[in-house]
């Protein structure tokens, strides 16, 4: 399934099976998880993003005149 942000888990996890039965580490910059931490960590900061800007939207409008 693909959500907004472009993510197809499915094919994750095909790619991360995979990957796994190549010997390829979990845990390194290029290992398994890697796309899936990614993803998770550039999700995060985008919905951070976009909630200090609806936050500071909504206080520049409560202080023009």
């Amino acid at each position: 399934m693909t959500e907004k942000t472009g993510f197809d888990f499915e094919k994750f996890k095909a790619a991360a099976i995979k990957s796994m039965y190549a010997g390829k580490p979990l845990n390194v910059e290029q290992g398994i998880f890697a796309p899936l931490l990614k993803h998770f960590l550039e999700s995060a900061l985008a919905d951070e993003l976009e909630a200090q800007l609806h936050y500071l939207r909504s206080q520049t409008r409560l202080f023009q005149p």
